[in-house]
């Protein structure tokens, strides 16, 4: 046999084998790729399932912050000079923000803050949201100059919690938005 037959036969086996054994290989990745999509499901589903469970709690929860917020708002508004005269007598707005007299702001803000926290995570659907619970937006306007000095004098004057309440923050954008399409 000469060295071009025998070259031409390996080729030929060569094709044979490979076929196969290219086939085999889509498969095991197919395979491998189902059981990565099927698991990816089952995480999903997970997921869902917890998300559910704990929006249920937190839609369980709002007629209690709703009930905190009317509360908070029967007071008027603290004006900029009552908001920095507390601070100077508290020292920092971490001492403020837990003042008994802001229990109702601290209920409110700290539920939305995290429904915000939620949604802003993907782990609660914002329309799902937006249809079951109307953003306080009395206490978001009414309690502006408290939350602008606790958020720039947290640890003290002039030393900032740079993200205090910036997920109720940007929930309530998210809100206001959502409106305008209405």
């Amino acid at each position: 046999m000469s060295i071009s037959t025998i070259a031409d036969v390996t080729k030929a086996w060569t094709h044979i084998i490979a076929l196969p054994a290219g086939m085999l290989a889509l498969a095991l990745t197919g395979y491998n790729v189902s059981d990565k999509l099927g698991e990816a499901n089952h995480t999903f589903k997970l997921h869902s399932i917890a998300a559910l469970s704990e929006s249920r709690r937190l839609f369980a929860e709002y007629e209690k912050f709703t009930q905190a917020e009317t509360a908070f708002n029967k007071a008027p508004p603290l004006s900029r000079q009552e908001v920095e005269q507390l601070l100077i007598e508290h020292r920092s707005g971490q001492a403020l923000y837990n003042l008994e007299r802001f229990k109702d702001f601290r209920a409110v803000k700290g539920y939305f803050d995290s429904i915000g926290t939620y949604v802003r995570r993907d782990y609660l659907d914002f329309d799902l949201v937006f249809d079951m619970l109307s953003f306080p937006d009395t206490l978001w306007e009414n309690s502006s100059e408290l939350r602008r000095v606790i958020r720039e004098n947290w640890h003290g004057p002039g030393k900032p919690l740079k993200d205090f309440d910036s997920n109720a923050e940007w929930l309530y954008a998210r809100y206001k938005e959502a409106r305008k399409k209405l």
